[in-house]
């Protein structure tokens, strides 16, 4: 699916996200990236094969909220709020789900213009 965004800052979102995801202390070697649509929303899924999220972690990780006795340590300067007020400046949310792998889900809001692109995209290639 196509998103409608400012295209410097959805990049420096995701290489905040990456750069939290391949550190040290998450110890991922895989990352996967998935995108779907979902009750008029587009999600991209960064899922990794790392260090898992405790439920207290999951729900803090985009948060300025102090976070202690936590084994996913944050970044340097708490560069994850930057994900979610990126996010948000673009209509969209993201969360992370706490499970025994990594797993971040970005939402975006679909467009109607972008969506009536994509049906012209769509009908173009199936008209060669």
């Amino acid at each position: 699916p196509i998103v409608r965004g400012d295209r410097s800052l959805l990049r420096q979102a995701l290489e905040v996200l990456m750069t939290f995801i391949l550190s040290e202390t998450r110890g991922a070697r895989h990352v996967t990236v998935d995108s779907r649509e979902v009750d008029g929303e587009v999600h991209v899924t960064v899922a990794d094969d790392g260090l898992g999220l405790t439920g207290e972690e999951a729900a803090t990780l985009f948060d300025l909220s102090v976070r202690t006795n936590q084994r996913v340590p944050v970044l340097e300067g708490s560069g994850l709020i930057q994900v979610r007020r990126i996010l948000a400046r673009h209509g969209g949310w993201v969360w992370a789900e706490a499970q025994h792998t990594g797993k971040v889900v970005l939402a975006f809001p679909r467009d109607d213009a972008v969506n009536e692109f994509e049906a012209l995209f769509r009908q173009g290639s199936q008209d060669q």
